[in-house]
Parts: C-alpha cells; structure tokens; sequence
C-alpha cells in the first residue's frame, strides 16, 4: 500500500492495510509516523524518487516485503476497540479531574445546567 498525503488526520488507509498484512509505504507527514509505529517505509511526499526506490524495496525484496507486513499485523493488533475506549475513558478522567482542581467552567457549567423548579 502505497500513501504519499501531504497531511493525514489519523492513517486509517495505512491501519487497514497493515491489519490485513499488506506492507506500507507512506509519507512521513501527519499522523503517520505514530501510526505505522516503525512498521512501514516513511519518505517525504514530495520525494517521488524516495517513493519509488521504497516502491523497488518491497517488489524486489521478498524478505523485506514479509518482515514489514509481519511487522505492520504486529503494529496494527496494538490498536483494539478495548484499548481505544480505555485510552478515551482515561482521557475524559484526566480532563475531569483537572477541571474539579483549578475550578475552571465550573461556573458556566452551573449557570446553565441550574435545577429545574
């Protein structure tokens, strides 16, 4: 799988590809590095000749093709549904609680959210 963005919000292409152990070739612009986790070839977008010499890797390369896409599955069995709500529960509680320590919103929050009579 080839993804040369220029800005990628998050890499879903790549987690696709990965998961169904395709090796990856992408930029190293965005979210991508984090993503892909060192589990695919990252080159600047705006290197078409780094594309291509990753491209040449990965066709002429059997070995290297099969130990980026066991490394991609790796990468992509980190990313569960389990793990995504833990990490987004954790995330709500840490935004919580520093909200009840400094106080602020709380007056706004109160103001419109005031007992019904």
């Amino acid at each position: 799988m080839v993804l040369p963005s220029l800005d990628e919000g998050f890499g879903l292409p790549v987690l696709e590809a990965m998961s169904a152990g395709i090796p990856v070739v992408a930029s190293n612009r965005g979210a991508l590095p984090e993503v892909t986790g060192g589990a695919a070839d990252l080159v600047d977008p705006n290197d078409a000749e780094g594309f291509a010499l990753a491209i040449e890797r990965l066709l002429s390369d059997p070995a290297w093709a099969q130990s980026r896409a066991a490394a991609g599955l790796a990468r992509a069995a980190t990313y569960t549904w389990e793990a995504t709500a833990r990490r987004l529960h954790d995330a709500y509680g840490a935004a919580y609680a520093r909200r009840q320590a400094t106080g602020v919103g709380q007056s706004l929050w109160r103001a419109s959210h005031r007992p019904l009579d």
